[in-house]
């Protein structure tokens, strides 16, 4: 995905893990974030909402759900979404 940018081989490789386990929330995750660079920012918070579902106390998910929400033009609420992670949890960086 990061170091060749094949967009189609990685959407499709992500899509495949979330269909083989729909109860990852890593999958959905990484899902999420791929969907976030090829531009597919609707269904990049589809799936992050997903992702935080199944686990909702994991940092990594919550950071990047605020940063997808800055991206898609929803910068209040990424910003929400990043500050109370920063005041809930100081050590994570």
């Amino acid at each position: 995905f990061y170091y060749e940018q094949d967009w189609p081989a990685a959407l499709a490789g992500f899509a495949a893990g979330v269909r083989a386990d729909p109860r990852s929330a890593r999958a959905r995750h990484w899902h999420a974030t791929a969907l976030m660079h090829a531009g597919r920012l609707p269904q990049a918070l589809a799936e992050i909402d997903a992702a935080q579902r199944l686990d909702p106390q994991a940092r990594a998910i919550r950071a990047d759900k605020g940063f997808i929400l800055f991206a898609a033009g929803r910068r209040r609420e990424g910003l929400a979404v990043l500050s109370e992670l920063a005041a809930s949890d100081p050590e994570f960086n």
